[in-house]
């Protein structure tokens, strides 16, 4: 008998375990939602994932989750204040300044993304989703072909994460 030496999360679970794919849903987050009995039990689900330490941001089905609380009315706070531990608590300058396996630059771009304040949650779709830049302000030149405007500029207007500005020009 060959052991499968990859599957590190019990039966059929690749790089992760039931916890960590449980959310793994991003082309369909409201259905998820829905599965869930709906909100309040979702985000109670996903919190506790948090707080039991079943989330990791060194592997890849779990770097959108912190994201997902932008979508339960009244639990949109939690995604600034995660995305800022998770940050201050993974990542830094020195050589163990980047989590895990960093697979083709999937941590990296978290990481800068985050830094810019917005997250690609669901990879297919032209929306972002807030979370808070570690910048005071910041400007990204947009290629005209595949946006409106020419400049992406992000403002924290003050140290509570949910007083962020976007403006495009």
């Amino acid at each position: 008998m060959v052991k499968n030496i990859f599957n590190s999360g019990g039966p059929s679970n690749i790089e992760g375990n039931a916890w960590n794919y449980t959310w793994f849903v991003p082309h369909e987050i409201e259905g998820l939602i829905n599965l869930f009995g709906g909100e309040q039990k979702f985000s109670d689900k996903l919190l506790r994932a948090f707080k039991e330490n079943h989330f990791t941001i060194n592997n890849e089905p779990d770097i959108s989750y912190p994201y997902l609380f932008r979508y339960v009315k009244g639990k949109e706070y939690l995604t600034p204040h995660l995305i800022k531990s998770i940050i201050n608590n993974n990542f830094g300058t020195g050589p163990d300044g980047l989590p895990g396996n960093d697979d083709c630059g999937t941590i990296s771009g978290w990481f800068v993304f985050s830094a810019l304040g917005f997250y690609p949650v669901i990879p297919a779709d032209d929306s972002y989703i807030a979370g808070v830049p570690l910048f005071d302000k910041i400007s990204i030149k947009l290629n005209k072909d595949y946006y409106p405007g020419s400049i992406l500029t992000v403002e924290k207007i003050s140290d509570d994460p949910d007083e962020i500005y976007f403006n495009v020009t």
